[in-house]
């Protein structure tokens, strides 16, 4: 959990939450603004069944300018029919008339339960109140992360503050996501704020990059939601340009860093989990296949239970990269657990029971000897807790 006094806000960005009534007492509502126009990039779920927010969302954002995002939890507003759209753009109305802004102007998202129609009433009625509550502090930014929280046990936020020889920049980034997790995203709502200048084009570039090798390298379920999206908008207060490659280069990293961290925590955070583990494929013929094996690996029920109770079934590993569908030859498999060598050319080289599945993260390394492709999934274990939450996540 950060330290409300280590979190680095950009420049020009406020926030608020509160509870309209759609979880018990609990934040459900958010509002994020720039105070001056910023650029915009998205990424969004690649499952055919989209919920309306995405659906309005992925309109808006193509015109690569915005200034905020309206975004709840505790209701998807998914499989709702055209009912759920007009819904949406009725939210989006209310709340960009209430901040002076035109309607294609406010991104849209929300998170939660399928099927049900939003009470947009209880929605439109908190419009005002969040307008005069917005603020920049980093307590606002904790209870924005925490009101769009669902099955999460914590708040997700990450924030960097990067110099450069031109001066300094920040990156802040607030996501939600437990459950639903695979692959392409999660059941995971991310949005990320910069004080960076950069046009929609760059933003796009640098934006898709970053989700590629964090939230597209994680898994806890093998299911894909409805709502999955990752915003991010660039506001340029600090007068530093990634479109000058050099800055480009060093804001990336960034990114990066807090992709990567959001997505360990949204693993870390599965429903129910007690351990992660990370799934390093390498010697594939390329890194398709290296990450056709890794997801083969990472999803593996049997490879799962086994994590959660320590269980070290090395076997349960190699069946798992056996049943991926890549071709490769047996007798080259080799597979390492936390450092240590436990299958080669064709055998388990221990049968002993020893603690390798007792830590808390656990290391798979697996060599298919194919080629040069490369890929890591992070996951974590299947618990009872998991199918307690799932069971009943409707009740």
């Amino acid at each position: 959990m950060l330290r409300k006094n280590s979190i680095v806000v950009p420049r020009g960005f406020l926030t608020a939450s509160c509870n309209c009534g759609i979880k018990r007492k609990k934040l459900d509502l958010v509002l994020f603004f720039s105070e001056v126009p910023a650029s915009c990039a998205g990424v969004f779920t690649t499952n055919r069944v989209k919920a309306a927010p995405v659906i309005l969302s992925q309109k808006i954002v193509r015109r690569g300018f915005v200034r905020g995002i309206v975004a709840n939890s505790g209701n998807a507003n998914a499989l709702t029919g055209k009912e759920g759209i007009e819904d949406a753009k009725k939210i989006i109305r209310f709340f960009s008339h209430a901040l002076g802004i035109r309607e294609d102007e406010l991104l849209i998202a929300s998170t939660g339960v399928i099927g049900i129609r939003l009470p947009v009433k209880k929605i439109i009625s908190k419009a005002e109140f969040l307008v005069k509550s917005l603020s920049s502090d980093a307590e606002s930014f904790v209870n924005s992360a925490m009101a769009i929280m669902t099955t999460d046990s914590f708040y997700k936020l990450r924030s960097e503050k990067v110099k450069t020889k031109n001066g300094d920049f920040s990156i802040l980034g607030i996501a939600k996501g437990a459950g639903m997790i695979c692959p392409q995203m999660a059941t995971m709502l991310c949005f990320i704020f910069t004080d960076a200048d950069a046009s929609p084009s760059t933003l796009k570039k640098v934006l898709r990059d970053a989700v590629e090798n964090s939230f597209n390298r994680i898994t806890v379920d093998g299911d894909r939601s409805t709502n999955d999206t990752v915003f991010i908008l660039s506001n340029g207060k600090s007068g530093i340009s990634i479109d000058d490659p050099k800055i480009r280069e060093i804001f990336s990293k960034s990114l990066k860093n807090i992709c990567m961290g959001l997505a360990e925590d949204i693993v870390r955070d599965g429903e129910g989990a007690t351990k992660i583990f990370s799934v390093h494929v390498i010697g594939a013929k390329n890194n398709e296949m290296a990450k056709k094996i890794a997801y083969s690996v990472a999803n593996s029920l049997l490879v799962k239970t086994a994590v959660y109770g320590g269980e070290p079934n090395y076997g349960r590993i190699a069946a798992s990269v056996g049943a991926s569908g890549v071709r490769f030859d047996q007798f080259r498999l080799k597979i390492w657990v936390n450092d240590k060598l436990v299958v080669s050319e064709g055998k388990m080289l221990s049968l002993k029971r020893d603690k390798s599945f007792l830590r808390k993260k656990i290391d798979f390394k697996i060599e298919v000897g194919n080629g040069k492709g490369e890929a890591v999934v992070f996951s974590s274990d299947l618990t009872p807790e998991y199918v307690r939450l799932n069971a009943g996540y409707m009740s």
